[in-house]
């Protein structure tokens, strides 16, 4: 598989650009908190992840996760929930990228439908799973308190 090296600055960068989007995308969790319903960074971390490799899981999901996580602070997002979030859509991504590279025999390209259906499949199915885990959780713990 190739690689392709991305810079840790810019991608921080393109990073908090894609989060400052996603703050315009708010979906109400209860009467006054509202989280993210779009998130460009974990689209842009799995990009990243798949065409750079290991060297790029070495690093980027750690300046996507701080740049996501510093974008929750800024605009007053429950620093709980927004370090969960950040979390899940982090792991969400690498979770997303691997199973794409696991998958695909050689280089990824968007030129295969193959290759453009397993990153489908993956991308829907990932969050998907972690969303029901994450609900399940949620559920639970206000049923305790």
């Amino acid at each position: 598989m190739t690689s392709f090296r991305t810079s840790p600055v810019w991608f921080a960068v393109a990073c908090l650009a894609g989060a400052e989007i996603g703050q315009f995308f708010g979906a109400p969790l209860d009467a006054r908190t509202t989280m993210p319903a779009l998130w460009p960074p974990t689209g842009m971390l799995v990009g990243a992840l798949i065409l750079g490799g290991a060297p790029a899981l070495r690093i980027l999901p750690f300046v996507s996760l701080a740049v996501m996580f510093v974008s929750m602070a800024i605009h007053g997002r429950s620093m709980a929930l927004g370090a969960v979030y950040c979390a899940m859509a982090t792991v969400d991504a690498c979770l997303v990228a691997w199973v794409v590279r696991r998958s695909i025999k050689g280089s990824f390209t968007m030129h295969r439908v193959g290759d453009i259906l397993v990153l489908i499949v993956a991308a829907a199915l990932v969050p998907v799973a972690s969303g029901a885990i994450a609900s399940t959780l949620l559920s639970l713990s206000r049923d305790v308190t």
